[in-house]
C-alpha cells in the first residue's frame, strides 16, 4: 500500500513496507518510497518490489531525457509500460508527486491526476481500447427504448407534482423546485442510488458540492473543499453498503422491466464470463461518477437554457407552442385521430426534437461548460489537415472553448441570431467515441423540465436578483420565475 497526501502546500508519500512471498509476510520494513530528480519528486509503489524499483529507475531516466518535465516523463513512462514488451509484465502501481501535481501510473497506460477522488472513471480513461471496453459495459445494461420511457415518466411526474403544489402561488424556483428534485428521483429510481441519509434535499446539496470536484475544484482546506470531500465519503459509504448486500438468486436472473442500472450491473458482475477489470469496485466508481458528473451538469444545463429562453420572447413562445403540442391529447384533432399509433408516436418524437433543438440553441448562448480543461496524455495533432493544425506536446494542459466554437461563423452562420440549426451541429455533449454517456438522460430531463415550464401561463423571470441564476461554486442553486396562478386540476 502506498498513500499520497497533499495539504497546505505540502505533499507526503508513505508506504507500509510489507514484502510478501505468497501468503507469507517475509519483511515489514522495506522502503517503497524514493526521491527522484535530486529530491524534487517523490515516488512510491505498491505491488512487486523488484518491479516497483525498476519503474522508479525508468521514470528517473525519462526525467533526464525530457529535461525534468514531470508530466511528460510520466506520460512517456506509461506509454512504454503499456506498449514495450520488455515492461508489460511489470506488476506494480506507481504514485509520483512533485510540488504541484500528484499522479497515479499503471501498466494499462493510465496517468491519473486525482481530479476524481473516487478513482478511475470513464472520463479519465485515456487509452482508446480500454475506454471502448468500459463504455461498452455501461451501454450493455441500457435498454434504450424502455429506459428513455422510464426516465421521461420520472421527470414528467416530478414536474407535474411540484408544479401542482405551487400552482396557486404563481412562483417557483427552476433549480430547487424542479431540476434538483428531478435529478434526485432519476438517480434513485433509474440509476439506483437513493438520496443520502434518505433526504432529497441532502442529495441535492451533495450534487452541488460534488460539482466542484469536476468543474472548478475549490481551494484545498476551504469549507467548500471539505464539504465536497465529506459528501464524497458519504456517497462512497452508501454505495459500499449497497454493494455489501448479497443479491438474492432471483435478482441474478435475466433482468426485468423497472430494474435500476445498479441492479443490472450487479447482475452482470455475478456472471462467470466477465472482464477481469469489472467488479464491485468498478460499479462503485462508475455510479459515483454518474452522480458526481451528471447531476449538477444537467441542472446547470437546465438553468442556463431556461435563463436564455426567458430573455428571448420569440424562442420562449416557440417552446411554449411545442410544449402545448406535446401536452395536447391525441383525441383533440381529427388529423391525430386518423393516425396509427406508430405515426402518432413519430409525430410526438418530431415535436420533442424541435423542442430539444430550441433548448440546444439556448444553451449555445450559455453552455453548460463554456470552457473545458484537458491534459494531453501524449504528443497529439489537433485540427489535423487544416490550416489551424497544431502539434501539442505530451503533458500539455489544453483549454478548449465550446462557447467560442459554437459562435464560429463557418459552422454557425449568423451566430448572434437565435436560429433553428441541425441538432448534430452542437457541441454540448461532445462527439464520437467520447460523446457523453449520460446524454440520453440529460436530453430527457432537460426537455421535460423546459416543457413543463414553457406550458405555464404568462411565464416570466422573477424581478430582481432572484430572477437571475445564482450559484454555489460552479453549481446553480436558484433561478426564480413567475406565472399566472391557476387551478392545478385544469390545463394551464
Amino acid at each position: 500500500t502506498v498513500l499520497c497526501v497533499r495539504r497546505d502546500g505540502k505533499v507526503a508519500l508513505g508506504a507500509d513496507g510489507q514484502v510478501s512471498m505468497g501468503n507469507t509476510i517475509v519483511k515489514g520494513s522495506a522502503s517503497k518510497v524514493r526521491t527522484l530528480a535530486r529530491g524534487k519528486i517523490l515516488a512510491g509503489f505498491a505491488g512487486s518490489a523488484a518491479d516497483g524499483l525498476t519503474l522508479c529507475d525508468l521514470l528517473e531516466a525519462k526525467l533526464e531525457a525530457v529535461g525534468g518535465n514531470f508530466a511528460r516523463a510520466c506520460v512517456e513512462l506509461a506509454k512504454d509500460w503499456r506498449l514495450d514488451r520488455r515492461y508489460r509484465r511489470l506488476e506494480a502501481l506507481l504514485i509520483v508527486a512533485d510540488k504541484e501535481r500528484s499522479l497515479l501510473l499503471s501498466g494499462t497506460g493510465d496517468v491519473i491526476e486525482p481530479g476524481t477522488p473516487w478513482g478511475s472513471f470513464l472520463m479519465t480513461i485515456d487509452w482508446r481500447e480500454q475506454h471502448q471496453c468500459e463504455r461498452g459495459m455501461l451501454e450493455s445494461v441500457v435498454r434504450p427504448a424502455a429506459d428513455m420511457a422510464a426516465i421521461r415518466a420520472i421527470a414528467a411526474g416530478v414536474c407535474r407534482s411540484r408544479i401542482a403544489a405551487l400552482a396557486h402561488s404563481g412562483r417557483l424556483d427552476v433549480v430547487a423546485d424542479l431540476a434538483e428534485p428531478v435529478m434526485v428521483r432519476i438517480f434513485a429510481d433509474y440509476i439506483g442510488v437513493p438520496p443520502l441519509d434518505g433526504s432529497p434535499s441532502r442529495m441535492a446539496r451533495a450534487m452541488r458540492n460534488l460539482a466542484g470536484i469536476i468543474m472548478v475544484n475549490p481551494p484545498q482546506g476551504s469549507q467548500a473543499w471539505r464539504d465536497s470531500r465529506a459528501d464524497m465519503t458519504s456517497l462512497t459509504r452508501q454505495l459500499l453498503n449497497q454493494l455489501a448486500i448479497v443479491p438474492q438468486p432471483s435478482a441474478l436472473e435475466p433482468s426485468e422491466p423497472g430494474q435500476t442500472l445498479f441492479a443490472r450491473l450487479r447482475q452482470r458482475d455475478a456472471q462467470a464470463e466477465r472482464p477481469s477489470w469489472f467488479d464491485d469496485d468498478w460499479i462503485r466508481r462508475y455510479l459515483t461518477g454518474l452522480v458526481a458528473t451528471g447531476g449538477a451538469t444537467i441542472i446547470r444545463g437546465t438553468a442556463h437554457a431556461v435563463d436564455r429562453l426567458l430573455d428571448n420572447d420569440a424562442a420562449l413562445q416557440r417552446a411554449r407552442h411545442l410544449a402545448q403540442r406535446l401536452d395536447r391529447p391525441a383525441t383533440e384533432t381529427p388529423a391525430t385521430q386518423d393516425l396509427a399509433a406508430d405515426d402518432a408516436g413519430a409525430q410526438a418524437e418530431k415535436t420533442r426534437e424541435a423542442l430539444r433543438q430550441c433548448i440546444y440553441e439556448a444553451l449555445r448562448f450559455r453552455p453548460m461548460l463554456p470552457l473545458l480543461v484537458r491534459d494531453c496524455p501524449r504528443r497529439t495533432i489537433i485540427a489535423k489537415g487544416t490550416a489551424r493544425a497544431r502539434l501539442i506536446p505530451a503533458g500539455t494542459r489544453v483549454i478548449a472553448s465550446p462557447l467560442a466554437a459554437m459562435f464560429d461563423p463557418e459552422a454557425f452562420p449568423n451566430p448572434s441570431a437565435f436560429s433553428e440549426r441541425p441538432l448534430e451541429s452542437y457541441f454540448h455533449f461532445g462527439f464520437g467515441p467520447r460523446r457523453c454517456f449520460g446524454k440520453y438522460i440529460a436530453d430527457i430531463a432537460m426537455l421535460e423540465i423546459v416543457r413543463a415550464l414553457a406550458a405555464l401561463p404568462q411565464l416570466a423571470r422573477a424581478s430582481g436578483a432572484a430572477g437571475r441564476v445564482r450559484y454555489e461554486g460552479p453549481a446553480p442553486c436558484a433561478l426564480a420565475v413567475t406565472f399566472a396562478p391557476f387551478d392545478p386540476g385544469a390545463t394551464p
